[in-house]
């Protein structure tokens, strides 16, 4: 996840190559803010623990985080050309296409679990759930995306949407019971403070 939330800055560095897109300072700075928060929330609040992940976790973990983070600017940056051409709704439906075609070569030729995988459909519980998680995400909240990729510069976009853990700061304390310590509070106010600036700046 920490890797994952430099993604913005490396967005906006593909926006300026291919659309020269600028950012003002203001913008800069509430981007840099933005994401030293989550990094504060992701890294810090971890303590010790972290160390000892770090330590036991192959370098080549490290290596496929830093090609996730990349791929996913080059995924938004091959959608916001898309966006030039079809609208919000039908490009993000082209990535699920894409995504679904994916996975279905990944399963059935490679790994060659698909049974498995569609055998865990039978429980009611577990699709009904996967089916609100389906259209919250991929559905509502990427279209969301990819309609603001053409109102506003990727890497702000970018930036707003990997404020994710600390949106889901009130689930840990009020549904898992979890303690909130200084650092999860700190980050907080960092990444409000940084989308603060970003609209500020707008």
């Amino acid at each position: 996840m920490v890797i994952m939330t430099l993604s913005p800055v490396t967005t906006a560095l593909f926006d300026l190559f291919f659309f020269s897109q600028r950012l003002h300072l203001m913008q800069i700075l509430g981007m840099g803010v933005t994401i030293s928060g989550v990094l504060v929330m992701v890294l810090l609040d971890r303590g010790p623990s972290l160390v000892k992940e770090l330590e036991r976790e192959r370098k080549i973990g490290l290596l496929f985080a830093i090609l996730a983070s990349v791929l996913q600017s080059v995924s938004f940056l091959l959608a916001k050309f898309a966006l030039e051409q079809a609208g919000p709704i039908s490009t993000n439906l082209l990535r699920n296409l894409g995504g679904l075609f994916a996975f279905i070569i990944f399963n059935f030729f490679y790994k060659k679990n698909a049974k498995k995988q569609i055998q865990s459909f039978r429980n009611p519980r577990f699709f009904i759930l996967l089916l609100f998680a389906a259209f919250a995400g991929p559905v509502l909240g990427m279209s969301s995306q990819m309609k603001a990729f053409t109102l506003a510069p990727i890497g702000i976009v970018t930036t707003i949407t990997q404020i994710t853990p600390v949106l889901l700061l009130p689930f840990d304390h009020y549904i898992l019971h979890k303690k909130l310590t200084i650092f999860s509070l700190g980050g907080t106010f960092l990444s409000i403070a940084g989308v603060a600036m970003l609209f500020l700046a707008a």
